[in-house]
């Protein structure tokens, strides 16, 4: 939890609070992994799963709108750059994997 909270930039106290309050809410289970117990599988519940894509779904639609402002060199421009970002943040790596079972295998 501690790698998580730093590769997100979050403090321990504020990342493990929020992690209790997605349990809590029934929208995230927390298991211990069998192979290592230092290691704390997160995996949406169907209701996470639902608002989770409640989110894709409005946060598409404001990216849809802000696009709309931008000419096609424009959007092609930033869609280009976000792809560049996007292959420097995988470059830089994690300590998070996600599995099949859509779990995801964080370091403590």
């Amino acid at each position: 939890m501690v790698q998580v909270a730093d590769e997100l930039g979050v403090d321990l106290t504020t990342f493990s609070r929020q992690i209790r309050t997605l349990e809590g809410r029934k929208l995230l289970i927390r298991q211990v992994s069998p192979e290592d117990r230092r290691v704390n599988l997160l995996r949406l519940t169907s209701e996470g799963e639902r608002v989770l894509d409640q989110i894709d779904r409005y946060m598409a639609g404001k990216i849809e709108q802000i696009f709309s402002f931008m000419s096609p060199f424009e959007r092609e421009s930033v869609i280009r750059s976000l792809a560049l970002l996007n292959e420097a943040v995988a470059k830089a790596g994690s300590c998070c994997t996600i599995t099949a079972e859509k779990e995801v295998a964080c370091c403590k």
